[in-house]
Parts: C-alpha cells; sequence; structure tokens
C-alpha cells in the first residue's frame, strides 16, 4: 500500500493524495514569487501584481506566514489596463482563508486553490490582519502546472 501525504483541508476533513501524484504535480509546478509584505495590527496591504498566464492549471497560492498575527487572505482581479497601463480593479473574492497563523498549515505554510471560474489578466493578492495588536508577514508565491 502506498504512503499518503496529508495535503490540506477541504471543510472539516484532511484530504489526502497518494505520494507518487504529489511528486509528479512538485515535478511540473510553475512558481511566481509576489514577494512579502509586513501587515500592521488591523491593517489591509497587498502583495505585488502579478500578470497570469491564462494556461496554468489547478492554480493556487503557497503562502508562509510568520509574525504573531492572524490573517485573512483574498485576491483581487483585473481584466483591462487603464491608459497609463495600470490594471483596472474590478472583482474582489472574499477572503480565500481565514484565522491564518503562524502554526497554520505545515510550519506556516499554506497552499490556497484559487477557484478556477474566478481568474483575470492580473491579479494581486490581500492581506488583512484581523487581530488588534500584532503584525503578520506574509511572503506568497502564485503557481500551477503549465
Amino acid at each position: 500500500m502506498e504512503r499518503a501525504f496529508a495535503f490540506g483541508q477541504e471543510g472539516n476533513k484532511d484530504v489526502y493524495i497518494p505520494v507518487s501524484e504529489v511528486i509528479r504535480d512538485c515535478e511540473q509546478y510553475e512558481l511566481h514569487d509576489l514577494g512579502s509584505e509586513q501587515v500592521a495590527a488591523s491593517a489591509t496591504e497587498y502583495l505585488a501584481v502579478y500578470a497570469t498566464i491564462p494556461t496554468l492549471k489547478m492554480r493556487g497560492l503557497f503562502v508562509n506566514i510568520t509574525g504573531d498575527g492572524t490573517a485573512s487572505i483574498g485576491i483581487d482581479f483585473a481584466v483591462a489596463l487603464d491608459g497609463n497601463g495600470v490594471p483596472i480593479w474590478c472583482r474582489r473574492l472574499t477572503a480565500l482563508e481565514t484565522s491564518l497563523t503562524k502554526t497554520s498549515g505545515n510550519g506556516g505554510w499554506v497552499f490556497i486553490p484559487i477557484p478556477k471560474d474566478e481568474w483575470g489578466m492580473y491579479l494581486r493578492v490581500w492581506v488583512t490582519e484581523t487581530g488588534t495588536s500584532n503584525t503578520v508577514t506574509i511572503a506568497a508565491q502564485v503557481g500551477g502546472r503549465p
């Protein structure tokens, strides 16, 4: 019997996939760095704007959380640019994940799937620190299989 690998949670239950599938998926994953941002208590900050690659499949965010705060993470989408080449933000997803801390996921690393029907030419990740006294630092990458 093949050993399983804990991939994350769906609802209230853990989701497991076979080790061979994890290895195959990791070898084919393409990641794009969005940088990092420290978010003050009760504040919202944005990570870098990323121009999407439409052919990516199983898109999601790989997020590392440090600091003593608690974070909610979401995404804004743009489908066009203004005359100065700046994305026109037109859609905002409600928080994809809430109550994230440095102990979330695997040592602060969390994979957040992006719904397949929610994608635009450009995206930016927003992070809100939902506590009142601590900061949280988020480093993120967007990825998928080309």
